[in-house]
């Protein structure tokens, strides 16, 4: 069986001026028939920057 777990580097909480604020978002990855749930937290950040974030699989 393969498990799939998605981690987002997390920063601060709070949103910068003029920037959207922090979230978690439910994700599902699928492999080899075999689902795997998550919660995907998105930090605050500026409209439009690029994060940092890794996908484990082990």
């Amino acid at each position: 069986m393969h498990t799939l777990l998605a981690a987002a580097l997390v920063a601060a909480t709070v949103a910068p001026a003029g920037g959207l604020p922090a979230t978690d978002r439910e994700i599902t990855f699928q492999s080899d028939g075999v689902a795997a749930h998550g919660t995907l937290h998105v930090p605050a950040h500026r409209p439009g920057a690029r994060l940092a974030a890794a996908l484990l699989l082990p």
